[in-house]
C-alpha cells in the first residue's frame, strides 16, 4: 500500500528527531541555520521571481533534502513488512494459513504516526492488493478509514 504524502515538513519535528537520535547539537544547529529563515526564488529563462522566506519544508534540489526526509520517517514502524521509498510507504502483510488480517489495525497505527508527524495520507494513491496461493480465499473486505475507501486492485505499479 502506498500511503504517505508530505505537504510541508515542520522543522521542529525534524530537529527533535535529530536530537533523539543523538546527533551532536553543533550539527543540529548547523542544520537549523540551513532550514530556518531560508530564502529562495525561481529563475525561468531571464526572469526572476521575488525572494520568498521559507519557515517550513525543505529546499527542493538540495543534497540534504532526502536525508532530512529519511530522518523524518525513520521512526515509522508497522506490525508488518514496511518498505519506504522517498515519500511513498508500502505495507506488506503475510497472513498465515487459517490466520486473519491485522492490516486495519496496522494502518490505523500508521495514520496515528502520520498525524503526530504532521504528514498526510494520500488516499488516492492507496491500493489494496491480495496475492494468494492457489485455493486460498481471494476476496477480502474493503478497507475503509475516515470515509476513505481503499481501492482493491489485482495489480499495481510502484512509482
Amino acid at each position: 500500500m502506498t500511503m504517505l504524502k508530505h505537504l510541508i515538513i515542520d522543522h521542529s519535528i525534524v530537529i527533535q528527531k535529530l536530537l533523539d537520535l543523538g546527533v551532536p547539537k553543533v550539527l543540529v544547529r548547523w542544520l537549523c541555520s540551513f532550514l530556518v529563515e531560508r530564502q529562495q526564488r525561481v529563475k525561468f529563462s531571464e526572469y526572476l521571481s521575488d525572494w520568498l522566506t521559507l519557515n517550513k519544508g525543505i529546499p527542493q534540489g538540495s543534497y540534504l533534502g532526502p536525508l532530512i526526509f529519511l530522518i523524518l520517517i525513520n521512526d515509522l514502524t508497522a506490525g508488518c513488512l514496511l518498505h519506504k521509498f522517498v515519500d511513498d510507504t508500502n505495507l506488506t502483510e503475510i497472513i498465515p494459513k487459517d490466520g486473519s488480517s491485522k492490516i486495519s489495525s496496522i494502518i490505523n497505527d500508521v495514520i496515528s504516526w502520520s498525524c503526530k508527524n504532521l504528514m498526510n495520507i494520500n488516499w488516492s494513491k492507496m491500493k489494496d492488493v491480495a496475492i494468494v496461493t492457489k485455493g486460498a480465499k481471494s476476496s477480502f473486505d474493503a478497507l475503509s478509514f475516515s470515509n476513505n475507501i481503499v481501492e482493491q486492485v489485482h495489480s499495481f505499479k510502484l512509482a
